[in-house]
């Protein structure tokens, strides 16, 4: 979900009504507390952080960090000045109203003048001081007067009126626009772009917070000399690492965003180069099996996006669910992580708006397991048979050895005999693939040539391991993200 700032004073007894015009949506029935400073830490759970007073709100968009937290502004007109003026922000606006610090009545002249177009003033510090999309800003008041100070503020500077959905300069929390408000809320809540951009910033921040050598698993991943890892991965290049990727995606929307994706992901994979691979992720590392197994699975995804970054046009048309997916496996393979689903990553599986429910999923594995072997068999087979075409086609075909028929052996190798995927595989659904295929994988049973006049065929029998991705524990991180990804994993195909 995107982030809010909502700049409200509620002047008399509103605080529970206006909360609930202009974001009751997403707040279910939930009993919605009278108590400004009980709002504020209440709807901060939901995304909204909130701003009483023109003063506070000045502070705090001023401050880089917190400004940075926001995607969306909801402002009202007419605003309590208040009396934060750290670093004399403050006063400098109230100079601008007539304020002579000589002059105690003209500090009331001057407040009383602010008040009124308050909301004026904070919107061209945004837009103008601070470069913040004017169309992430939207005017909300109840009092038409005060719209009439607005737009005189606005003429007289000879500024452009800021556009809005019902061609005036604000809506109203009233009934008349009560459905373009929560409409104009919900788009921008859940806007792709917003809401990936929100999940990247808010992964990276709670992985540095606990960021320390034992949370680090990226160095486990590096080839080893006599013992030693070749390079050394340490808590500061981590650290950079990560906020490189924070910064990495503007808060406006792009026209193309997807050359941004096809960087990002270039930035995200850029770790991976040659002396990493999940090859070297050893039993000696984690002797938990599954957790290895686990891990060099989400390496295998973000090596794979590395290696095709640079030398293909595999990952040129990226949607946002794609990008999310591949943060979450680099971030899952890097850095030890919460078995449950950390807070970012609901917000990026929430890009997976088609996806299975909890009981549905832990259906199919214990009570349909042949209809999830049924998709692994018939993707398996899929791509089988087109990288013995390829083969074919490089004149390289040749009996695969069994030990290099593994579903992601099989997607590497042949992508790097397809660089210019003239076979037109979807080798991006094919590393959602990868998270089912090698946590059940394939086993071979049997290896038989057999002749039909001038050719040898080779029969392969084959079986998988199927995995319980989780589901002893719905609120895992396994499960949660198999079933997100399952039917973009199985039923999504982009040729």
């Amino acid at each position: 979900m995107s982030q809010f700032l909502w700049i409200e004073d509620f002047e008399g007894d509103v605080k529970q009504s206006f909360t609930r015009s202009v974001f009751g949506e997403f707040l279910d029935n939930t009993q919605i507390p009278n108590d400004s400073v009980e709002l504020k830490e209440f709807l901060k759970d939901y995304g909204i952080l909130v701003e009483l007073t023109f003063s506070d709100a000045l502070q705090f968009i001023h401050n880089p960090e917190n400004i940075f937290q926001v995607d969306y502004i909801i402002l009202d007109v007419d605003l309590a000045v208040g009396d934060a003026d750290e670093n004399g922000l403050l006063s400098d606006i109230l100079n601008i109203y007539g304020y002579d610090p000589q002059d105690e009545e003209s500090y009331k002249v001057a407040e009383k003048a602010l008040k009124k177009v308050a909301g004026y003033q904070l919107y061209i510090e945004l837009v103008m001081g601070l470069d913040f999309p004017k169309d992430h800003i939207l005017f909300c008041s109840n009092h038409i007067n005060e719209l009439t100070s607005l737009k005189d503020a606005f003429q007289r500077a000879k500024i452009k009126l800021p556009p809005t959905p019902n061609g005036k300069l604000a809506l109203s929390k009233e009934k008349d626009d009560s459905v373009m408000l929560k409409q104009w809320v919900r788009e921008r809540r859940n806007n792709a772009y917003s809401v990936l951009r929100r999940g990247i910033i808010e992964g990276c921040q709670h992985i540095q917070k606990h960021l320390t050598s034992a949370n680090i698993l990226f160095g486990q991943f590096c080839k080893k000399e006599n013992g030693q890892p070749v390079k050394e991965v340490t808590v500061q290049n981590m650290h950079d690492y990560l906020e490189t990727l924070r910064k990495f995606l503007p808060r406006r929307e792009p026209l193309d965003a997807k050359l941004l994706y096809k960087l990002f992901v270039r930035t995200l994979s850029h770790e991976w180069e040659d002396d990493f691979s999940p090859n070297n992720f050893k039993k000696a590392d984690i002797p938990d099996e599954s957790v290895l197994k686990r891990q060099k699975t989400f390496g295998w995804a973000i090596k794979c996006a590395r290696n095709w970054i640079y030398h293909a046009q595999i990952l040129d048309e990226l949607c946002e669910d794609e990008v999310a997916f591949l943060f979450i496996v680099a971030m899952r393979a890097m850095f030890k992580l919460s078995d449950s689903t950390e807070t970012y990553e609901n917000i990026l599986l929430n890009l997976f708006t088609d996806k299975l429910q909890k009981q549905e999923l832990k259906t199919l594995i214990e009570q349909r397991p042949d209809e999830l072997l049924s998709k692994c068999s018939t993707s398996y087979s899929e791509l089988l048979t087109t990288y013995a075409q390829v083969l074919e086609t490089k004149k390289k075909l040749q009996p695969l050895s069994p030990t290099r028929l593994d579903f992601s052996s099989m997607l590497k190798n042949m992508q790097y005999e397809d660089k210019n995927n003239e076979a037109q595989f979807d080798y991006v659904t094919g590393l959602f693939q990868m998270f089912w295929h090698d946590l059940s994988p394939m086993t071979v049973k049997s290896f038989t040539p057999t002749q039909d006049h001038q050719k040898i065929f080779f029969e392969y029998e084959y079986d998988f391991e199927l995995n319980d991705y989780g589901k002893e524990d719905m609120d895992s991180f396994l499960f949660e993200f198999a079933r997100c990804i399952y039917l973009r994993a199985f039923q999504r195909a982009k040729y």
